[in-house]
Formats: C-alpha cells, structure tokens, sequence
C-alpha cells in the first residue's frame, strides 16, 4: 500500500495498526474506534466502535481483538467486523495485544505490566499482576560503587556484577601482553 493511498484511505492519526496474515484486511485503531479496511480497493468495509489504543489480527487472519471499553476486549470476525465475544478483565489501560500462534489464547498488555492472558474458546482469563521478570532491579556498580540499573540479560552490565569470565578474559590477556605472550586481547602484533 503506497503512503498516498494509506492518507487517502487513513486521514486521521491511529496508535495502532495491523494487517491480517492474508494481506486482504487492515484495521486501523485510535481514540473514538477503529476502522476496518480492505485493503484490495481501499475501501472501508466497517466503522467499529472498539480499538481505543491496540488492535491484532489472529494468527488465521479469522478474528480481530480490539480494546474495548473499560476491562474489556472485544474479539470480532474479521471479514466483517461483525461481533463474537467480549472478554471481560482486561487491564483498563491496554495498550497491546497479542495471540499465541493457533490463536487458542488472547493476551492483554498494560503500561503498568498488568497482563491478563484468555482462551479464547471459553473466555477464560488468568491474570498477572506481578511485575514482570525481566522488569530492571537495582544493583551496585563495581566502578565507584554507584548504583545502577541492572538486568540480568546477556550482554547486560551483570557480568560486572557477578565477575563472569569476561573479566577474567580480559585479565588474563593484560597478564599476557604483559609477560611477552600475546594473550587473546593482545592487539600489538
């Protein structure tokens, strides 16, 4: 779709924007509702009152979720945005949202790491409020003793933290330079 007919076809600003995995339907969502877009003529196939903030298509391209009102979502068909259920206990601010590759399940996002998980067969919901794992923890810098952010992922400032092999990697190579052997990091060849 060229950047001329997607401002034709979407005039106004939208926070959210996905399209199906056959490439036949787009959804458009921002404050007020969501648009429903064939994308093969440009057309507008439905005006939908859901999709404040987040919209996905399912992996099959058959449903739509969209955040609804207020600890809702609202999953819809998604040849003709018509209405098939409505999850209840959704997070109130949603901000993403995502199904697992058959779309047996519906997950909810928040912006405070509220995440509320559904099977969309029964509309069964599980919730998580905890914050999540990789959310960053304090930790004390090996430098100057300052604190810092730390996360614990690869390539993260923990190897630091914990004296990894990298440290001593390095060490090792300074002792070789030094005793005449060319370490590793030695770069004076």
């Amino acid at each position: 779709m060229g950047a001329e007919l997607f401002r034709r076809v979407f005039p106004r600003p939208f926070v959210a924007v996905d399209v199906a995995s056959d490439g036949a339907r787009a959804v458009a969502a921002r404050p007020g509702g969501a648009w429903l877009v064939d994308l093969a003529t440009g057309a507008r196939v439905t005006a939908l009152p859901d999709g404040q903030a987040a919209a996905r298509f399912s992996p099959d391209g058959a449903l739509l979720a969209l955040d609804g009102g207020p600890g809702e979502v609202a999953l819809r068909r998604a040849r003709d945005g018509a209405l098939v259920a409505v999850l209840a206990g959704a997070p109130d601010d949603v901000r993403a949202l995502a199904f697992d590759a058959e779309a047996a399940r519906l997950a909810a996002f928040s912006d405070a790491a509220e995440v509320v998980v559904w099977d969309v067969a029964t509309g069964a919901a599980r919730r998580y409020d905890a914050p999540l794992a990789y959310a960053p923890r304090a930790g004390r810098s090996r430098r100057r003793g300052r604190a810092r952010p730390h996360d614990g992922g690869r390539g993260s400032p923990g190897a630091w933290r914990s004296g990894t092999a990298r440290r001593g990697r390095r060490d090792a190579s300074r002792t070789a330079a030094r005793a005449g052997g060319g370490g590793a990091g030695d770069r004076r060849r």
